[in-house]
């Protein structure tokens, strides 16, 4: 089974960001800083970067892979439980240039929670070190999103 890393909603949003940074945001900052305006200018290189950073995560995502049904990896959606707690949560784990949306459930590779849980099984637990104390998840499931 092929199939893409960043899952179709997450790749969506991606689009319409990078549409909007570069239709509206980046040319209106572009002739604030003409015009000389220096938080403008700093604004813009900031986004610049995030709009690179999109551009890039896109781009690796053209490239199609196989998913292997036992591991989680970058593009999965998986279901923990925190271990001691009674209700599952869900999260789409997506790559770092996309960042951690947690309004979104979205998790990035490289934050504690999704650094362990990838390459993690289900019925496993992992532990994340956050700002609170470590924290144990049991992974419940996981899937292809």
């Amino acid at each position: 089974m092929t199939r893409r890393v960043i899952p179709a909603e997450v790749r969506e949003g991606m689009r319409a960001r990078l549409e909007d940074l570069e239709a509206r945001q980046i040319p209106e900052l572009e002739q604030e800083s003409a015009e000389g305006d220096v938080d403008a200018f700093a604004l813009l290189k900031t986004l610049r970067r995030e709009r690179d950073q999109l551009l890039d995560a896109l781009q690796a995502d053209a490239e199609e892979g196989t998913w292997d049904p036992r591991r989680i990896e970058v593009g999965d959606a998986v279901a923990v439980r925190e271990v001691g707690r009674d209700e599952d949560e869900e999260f789409l784990l997506v790559p770092a240039g996309v960042g951690s949306h947690v309004e979104d459930s979205w998790v990035s590779d490289e934050s504690p929670l999704g650094a362990a849980l990838v390459g993690a099984a289900r019925g496993e637990i992992v532990e994340v070190t956050a700002p609170g104390g470590v924290r144990r998840y049991l992974i419940v499931d996981f899937r292809a999103a």
